[in-house]
Parts: C-alpha cells; sequence; structure tokens
C-alpha cells in the first residue's frame, strides 16, 4: 500500500504542486499519511462495528436460549 501511495503521489509531479500549498499538510509524509489514514479509517470502524454486532446478537440468543427453557409440545 505505501509504494501504490508513493506512486501516486510521484506520478505527474504532485510533489512539486505542494510547495504552493500553505500549512502543515505541505510536507509530503504527513500528506501520504493522512491519506493511508483517511482510506484504513472507514473500513475499520465498519469491522468493527458488525463484530460487535454479531457478537451482541450471539449473547443476546444465548442469553434467550438458556433462560427461556425447552419447547413442550404436547
Amino acid at each position: 500500500m505505501t509504494q501504490h501511495l508513493i506512486d501516486d503521489w510521484l506520478k505527474n509531479d504532485l510533489f512539486r504542486k505542494l510547495q504552493f500549498s500553505v500549512g502543515e499538510d505541505q510536507n509530503p509524509e504527513y500528506r501520504i499519511a493522512e491519506d493511508a489514514r483517511v482510506a484504513t479509517d472507514a473500513p475499520i470502524s465498519m469491522a468493527i462495528g458488525l463484530l460487535k454486532a454479531v457478537l451482541s446478537a450471539g449473547i443476546f440468543i444465548g442469553i434467550l436460549w438458556n433462560v427461556g427453557g425447552d419447547l413442550v409440545m404436547p
């Protein structure tokens, strides 16, 4: 992933355009790190949310299974 991000920044001389920007983000290393953070932040948050939902559903079903007892049909 690092190689891909570096290649994207180096093609078309994007790094030369950074001299016209103002602020902390004119540093190429900062911009690459920020791009990597933005690209990975949402999928990781979604995966953690999905894991929480599956675990909560599993625990809920397990508790209901134990509390509810057996279903006896005459």
